[in-house]
């Protein structure tokens, strides 16, 4: 195997284990590093490491799914006739002593010998398009194969509880091409990242955005000046702000012909394509007349949403008194 034993998590609780995932990197945090997280972003990942955790109170989609993975392994193992083991171990890469990985079920022949392994997950059924035509996350499908180089296994089973009513299974088979893009970037990440107190580079994906607004969402009174480089990206700021004017205007000009050759006609077809052009309807809440009418109610069912936006324009220097 290329890891060792680190630490049983027979009796471990939740700040135990979260002590430890905050100053390693977990396999379930591969798949952020590559840049394939929904949830997670690389910045986010860096942060935890240096000793800047956010809060991050377990939700309930998460609680349910510590709770439904012995369940799901249980009903996978009746339907495969398969053994499943629960090593309840957190493992540690032998080369890189950051990099850890607790699996969540082994598969093991009559002797005991562990075959394969099961990485287990609860999904949304709105993730369902992503398990269609048996295709299935690539975050997930990357933990799977990082597992596989761990325990040199070479069978990795992917289960999913989809929906709460649809179990899905995906089965992966080893590339050491691919391990070895793992270990690159979990080996970068740590020695030019973390080692450093260097911030790897933003990607401006909706995750790291989430990250930031939460990291810094309550701003000071202070003014800060930045130097030369943030000159720069200013200017690259304004350039691509202006071709993202330029080019939703192009979209909607598209969009416009494609209506005028519709016409008054529901639907056209173009190749291969279908293009539909229905009728919407809408009905909203008029808030200033429900203000103005029933402030009570108004004020009842209000939901203030914080959340910090940039504005760019001249500086000016303060007056003196």
């Amino acid at each position: 195997m290329n890891c060792i034993p680190y630490k049983s998590t027979v009796g471990m609780t939740d700040e135990e284990f979260t002590e430890i995932h905050n100053f390693h990197v977990g396999i379930s945090q591969v798949g952020a590093l590559a840049g394939l997280s929904k949830w997670q972003a690389p910045i986010a990942v860096y942060f935890e490491k240096i000793g800047h955790a956010q809060d991050n109170e377990s939700s309930e989609r998460m609680e349910w799914g510590k709770r439904l993975e012995e369940p799901i392994a249980q009903e996978y193992a009746r339907r495969t006739g398969k053994t499943l083991i629960n090593p309840e171990m957190i493992f540690q890469h032998k080369d890189l002593p950051y990099f850890m990985g607790t699996p969540d079920r082994i598969e093991v022949d009559g002797t005991g010998a562990w075959i394969a392994g099961v990485e287990i997950k609860n999904v949304s059924e709105y993730s369902k398009k992503d398990w269609e035509n048996d295709r299935c996350p690539e975050y997930y499908e990357i933990q799977c194969r990082a597992y596989m180089h761990f325990f040199e296994i070479e069978h990795w089973t992917l289960v999913a509880l989809l929906g709460g009513n649809r179990m899905v299974i995906r089965e992966f088979t080893r590339d050491t091409e691919m391990e070895g893009y793992i270990l690159t970037i979990v080996k970068g990440f740590w020695e030019n990242h973390v080692l450093k107190r260097i911030p790897p580079a933003l990607t401006g994906s909706e995750a790291e955005s989430d990250f930031l607004n939460h990291m810094y969402g309550t701003p000071t009174e202070n003014t800060v000046t930045l130097d030369r480089d943030c000159r720069e990206l200013l200017v690259e700021y304004h350039a691509a702000a202006e071709k993202e004017k330029e080019y939703a205007q192009l979209k909607d000009k598209l969009a416009n012909e494609l209506k005028l050759a519709i016409g008054e006609n529901l639907a056209a077809r173009v190749g291969d394509k279908f293009i539909k052009l229905p009728q919407i309807s809408v009905k909203r809440v008029d808030e200033k007349r429900l203000k103005l009418e029933h402030p009570e109610i108004y004020e009842q069912y209000s939901k203030p949403i914080t959340y910090r936006r940039l504005f760019i324009s001249d500086y000016k220097e303060p007056k003196e008194d």
